[in-house]
Formats: structure tokens, sequence, C-alpha cells
């Protein structure tokens, strides 16, 4: 047995036991903070249409301008209307289809054991949000470039009774502040929870082309105040797999034999090729 297969040998045997030991740990406390964190599950869909029925009333999305002579929508629910602040769309779409970057109507209904709690023939449990990002952040002088932290988005919900539930909401920063409190503490801007309706919701109002910033601050990497995280597990399981590998390609390469024959012999003759001096 030679030195390479020794060493792969001595690596299997101790790695191996160890990455699954700790794979197996880090799968438990990856199950325990789902089971911690059992938070409600939504399925989404968005339309583009401007006009449209929900529970038994008209909805409707009609261009218009504020006092000010700025871009809006005009977002009417039977007789609720709310006046929405947008950006000029860049070309003229049909329907929403233009203020799709900030402006979405979504249906969505909670998904219960895997299935969406919805009863399609009649629609009910069938839920309808507006989410629209404002023009918060967005700075025509620095061709459009913006600044992430200061979005803000219009939050409503269409309720079965006829009324609109509008919030003003904001993302935390990675140090799970509110940036609107940093600014005014005394704002009505409130924060997006996590793994609520509203977060996911928001998401739906983030240009396509931009990477989704927006971070849980409790993950089963990390854990919570309940749950301990991966913590130990996660990078004895990378180093002992490291580990278990190398020594595989060890014992492989140490399983090799070159054949005697494919090697010359010392003082050997090359043999003589006929025809050649």
């Amino acid at each position: 047995m030679n030195t390479s297969v020794k060493i792969g040998l001595a690596l299997v045997l101790a790695c191996g036991p160890l990455a699954v030991f700790s794979a197996w740990q880090m799968a438990e406390r990856v199950r325990m903070f789902n089971l911690a964190e059992a938070a409600d599950r939504f399925h989404f869909e968005p339309t583009s249409q401007r006009n449209f029925e929900f529970g038994g009333r008209k909805v409707s999305f009609e261009d218009t301008r504020t006092q000010a002579g700025t871009s809006a929508v005009k977002l009417t629910y039977g007789d609720q209307s709310v006046l929405l602040e947008v950006k000029d769309p860049p070309a003229a779409l049909p329907d929403l289809l233009g203020y799709s970057e900030w402006l979405r109507p979504l249906y969505f209904a909670p998904i219960k054991d895997g299935v969406v709690a919805v009863d399609w023939r009649t629609s009910q449990g069938v839920r309808l949000a507006v989410v629209n990002r404002t023009t918060a952040g967005y700075d025509e002088r620095t061709w459009g470039s913006v600044r992430v932290k200061d979005w803000i988005f219009d939050v409503l919900e269409l309720k079965a009774d006829g009324t609109i539930e509008q919030k003003r909401m904001q993302f935390r920063d990675r140090r799970g502040r509110l940036p609107a409190a940093q600014a005014d503490p005394k704002t009505d801007i409130l924060a997006i929870d996590e793994r609520t309706w509203q977060w996911q919701a928001a998401l739906y109002a983030v240009p396509r082309l931009q990477v989704s910033r927006y971070r849980f601050g409790s993950d089963a990497v990390d854990g919570n105040e309940g749950t301990p995280g991966m913590g130990w597990t996660l990078p004895a399981t990378g180093f002992a797999g490291m580990g278990m590998f190398v020594g595989v390609g060890l014992l492989m390469a140490g399983g090799v034999r070159r054949s005697a024959s494919a090697v010359p012999a010392v003082g050997a003759t090359a043999p003589v090729v006929p025809g050649r001096a």
C-alpha cells in the first residue's frame, strides 16, 4: 500500500462519518427553525387589466394627473377611489403594462398543506391587492438611478366589504432600521414585516433587472432567539466533505498502476524499423 492510498484511506475514514453526522445535525436544525418560523405562504397571480370586477364591484385604473401636475393613476373600487403617484410609462403599452415595473394589481390566496386554499368555481378565498412603488428614491437627474433603501410602497387591499385598506410601507435596512423613521421619527410609514403577504406583494413592484437586496433578518443559517441556526454544523459539513473528496481522489490516484511493459528497461536497445538506417 503506497503513501497516497494510506493518506486517502485515513481521510475517508476520518472525514466520512463526520460529514454524515454534521450534515444530519444541520438538517435537523433547519427543520427545527422551519417549525418555529411557520409563516403563512401565499400564491400570487398578477394582472395587467385596467377594468375588471372583483367581489361584485367594478375595479378600474385611470391615467390622470395630481394637483402638482405629476403623473398619477386613479384606482376606483365600487364607490371608493385612491390616487396613486406614478412615473410616466416608458412607452404607450396596452392596459397597465407600461406601469408593470412599479404598479401591480395582484390576486392572491393562502397556501395550506401545499395547496392554494381557493374554491376556483366561486373564487371564494381569493383576495385582491394593489402595490405601487412610489417615486421616492428615483432621481431623473442621475439617469433614473435609484436609492433602493428609500423606496416606499403603497400597499392596498380591496376588501370584500367594498373598502380599500391602504398602507404606506418600507423595507427595513440591513441593520433592521426603518429608513423613513431615521429621517422623521414621527413618520406614518410602516415597516414591511418578514414572511407576510405584504412582503411578497412588494417584490412584484421591484424592477425585474434589480437584484432583490431584501433579506430576512432571521433565517435557518443564523437562527433566531428560539433556534440556534446552523452554527458549527455548516463549516463542519463543508470541511469534512472536502476532506472526504480529497481522500477519495487519493485512493483513486494511488490505485492507478503503470504497466511495466510501458516503461523501457534501462539499457534496452530501441527496436529496429525495417527500411531505416
